[in-house]
């Protein structure tokens, strides 16, 4: 290649760079000044997601009772949701509340047990002292998780909102999908169709794998917790396994209050509460490869970033659909920049290789 040509080459690469990364930062820069805007899209969102899980389920519904309407599959579909959990609720719902009050009182006890253990343990003074005021750090971390199961009234407007916006729009999705794909130029609608399309198929793929694991490292912590002798093993394993939902982070709040509680029994339960969790996930990531299809293999680095952003936009709503917000923007990158603007040839996440 003649040297003046490789100079316009790398000058053409350098800009493209340049294009991206200040996109990208005034993407950023954006979100956090239009921060209520955001917050009411994640709102949105959330109600796209609950949507999609009442499709997903009466579709399941139809293809056993192919005569029934949409509408009554939906229906059953609402009813099959609010059964499971009354029957959740019912079976292991007063262990779990009873379990759920004395967690509290242990976790107090067992932060009791760590200032003691810090007097005769150097180093774990100096660990305390680094992060200077561990009893407001620790109750802090139980209460956001406190916060994630029981919320305000605030919090509590947001889920119905979210329920019954998800409702009303299962009930006719084709409708603001069609609606939305016309609000772009006719030469561009169907790649918005298609976009729309891959990011259903793999929101689907997503939230089948999500849900498994989750079901997957409760089952597997609590019966771990149980066979180690900690208690309240029924609640920290719900802990665990609703936690998991939230990737890399979630794993990690999950196990503080179980180690609090081993902490109030006996030190030396820590390790085997250490063992279990790290048991959980290692099954978790055993099965992960044939429950996720692919779909959340998303950059480590990439995925932490959006949590840490959108948790700082979003707060506990953030964090909770940043793995899913996540896959959606990918796939608007490879459709929209990719495949449309740099005419490449593009395997969206989640789908096999042609």
């Amino acid at each position: 290649m003649h040297p003046e040509q490789s100079g316009e080459a790398n000058l053409s690469s350098l800009r493209r760079v340049i294009v991206v990364f200040g996109t990208l930062a005034l993407i950023i820069v954006s979100l956090l000044v239009f921060k209520d805007v955001v917050q009411a899209f994640f709102l949105y969102y959330a109600a796209g997601i609950v949507s999609l899980i009442l499709v997903i389920l009466a579709g399941y519904i139809r293809r056993l009772f192919p005569l029934i309407s949409h509408f009554l599959a939906l229906l059953i579909s609402v009813i099959l949701i609010l059964g499971f959990f009354f029957l959740i609720s019912w079976t292991i719902g007063p262990q779990f509340a009873s379990q759920m009050k004395s967690l509290t009182g242990s976790i107090s006890n067992g932060i009791t047990t760590l200032q003691n253990l810090a007097k005769s343990y150097p180093w774990i003074q100096f660990i305390l002292d680094f992060i200077k005021n561990p009893q407001k750090i620790l109750p802090g971390l139980v209460g956001g998780i406190g916060t994630i199961f029981v919320g305000t009234f605030e919090t509590l407007s947001k889920f119905l909102f979210v329920l019954l916006m998800g409702l009303f729009l299962a009930v006719n999705p084709r409708l603001y999908i069609d609606n939305a794909v016309r609000l772009f130029y006719p030469h561009r609608r169907p790649l918005v169709k298609e976009t729309i399309d891959a990011i259903d198929r793999a929101l689907r793929r997503w939230l089948f794998g999500r849900v498994l694991a989750m079901i997957v490292v409760g089952i597997a912590t609590t019966i771990g917790l149980f066979i180690t002798g900690v208690p309240l093993a029924i609640a920290l394993g719900i802990i665990a396994g609703l936690l998991d939902f939230i990737p890399f982070i979630g794993p990690f709040i999950s196990a503080v209050p179980a180690i609090l509680v081993a902490l109030a029994v006996d030190p030396v339960k820590v390790l085997w509460v250490i063992v279990v969790y790290l048991g959980a996930h290692l099954v978790e990531d055993f099965v992960g490869p044939a429950i996720q299809f692919g779909v959340t293999a998303v950059p480590p680095a990439l995925l932490v970033s959006t949590q840490i952003i959108f948790t700082i936009i979003g707060g506990v709503l953030g964090i909770l659909l940043a793995e899913p917000l996540t896959i959606t923007l990918i796939i608007i990158v490879q459709m929209f920049y990719f495949k449309a603007f740099l005419h490449e040839n593009v395997t969206l996440m989640g789908e096999k290789k042609r």
